[in-house]
């Protein structure tokens, strides 16, 4: 049964309304990056409050929202969902790094610029590492957040009007706007760049686009948003490890982070590779 135009249209406003007023409010002021963290943290569960609410005003239900995990058959995608992330964004930051071999700094003077004192350097190292490791499970809950409602509602209800791939592309890009304001109000890329903040704004729909094809295709290939969910909690714990190796000014437009245009370059490569394969899925 295809989706109305109506209930995606519910659900798209359940999910930006809140994020985008809440963001035009602190256009307007200046909160602690403490504070801002946890306003973004809390953004994450607004896509799947926006499903609930549009699946109970729309009739729609609440069978098939992917969030059985269907382990059986599926492990190899689960190990996949958690190693990938780590995968690209090591190779993004090398590939960065080969491209400004200047900007690579192994006395981390980014971290002792911000008050982390030579002393505490180790620890800090130590923590990070751990952080790229068991990253994909303590950011689990606010990506499942999301994920409950990009790949779980709007992902498949998307489908039934469209190819798996056309759903893909969609999704990515709703996805990402709904980053908007918060690429205005500095995530990722900070306030000092060229064309802020439209630039910013650009890439981070670019990155989701692509990125979100993955995420699309554990959650078809398992029948399951949890392999989707840990994935994306993996690159949100592990994007920024390259910034510990860059030096302190870089703007991360270009890299070392996933979401800049040269350490995105292997997000974008994967995207097109799980691209191709949900196109060879669908051919008879």
């Amino acid at each position: 049964m295809k989706a109305s135009y109506k209930s995606l249209t519910i659900f798209c406003s359940f999910a930006f309304a809140p994020v985008w007023a809440v963001c035009a409010v602190l256009l307007c002021s200046r909160l602690s990056d403490l504070w801002m963290f946890v306003i973004f943290a809390g953004f994450m569960f607004m896509p799947a409050l926006a499903s609930i609410l549009t699946r109970c005003l729309c009739h729609v239900g609440f069978r098939d929202m992917y969030i059985r995990p269907r382990f059986r058959g599926n492990i190899g995608r689960y190990v996949l969902s958690w190693l990938w992330p780590i995968i690209l964004t090591i190779t993004g930051g090398l590939i960065f790094f080969l491209f400004f071999p200047s900007l690579f700094d192994t006395s981390f003077s980014l971290l002792l610029s911000q008050g982390v004192s030579e002393d505490m350097l180790p620890g800090v190292l130590i923590s990070n590492a751990a952080a790229v490791l068991v990253g994909p499970l303590l950011n689990l809950v606010p990506a499942f957040g999301e994920e409950l409602g990009w790949r779980g509602y709007l992902l498949p209800k998307l489908m039934t009007r469209m190819s798996a791939r056309q759903a893909t592309v969609v999704s990515g890009l709703i996805w990402g706007l709904w980053h908007a304001p918060m690429i205005a109000l500095g995530h990722n890329y900070g306030f000092d760049y060229v064309g802020y903040p439209w630039t910013g704004i650009m890439l981070m729909v670019l990155f989701c686009v692509f990125f979100g094809v993955f995420l699309s295709w554990l959650t078809i290939r398992t029948g399951s948003v949890i392999p989707a969910a840990l994935a994306h909690g993996g690159i949100n714990a592990v994007a920024a490890a390259g910034l510990l190796f860059c030096r302190p000014g870089n703007s991360t437009l270009l890299g070392p982070t996933p979401v800049g245009i040269v350490g995105g370059i292997p997000v974008i490569l994967a995207g097109i590779f799980f691209y191709i394969s949900l196109q060879k899925a669908e051919q008879p």
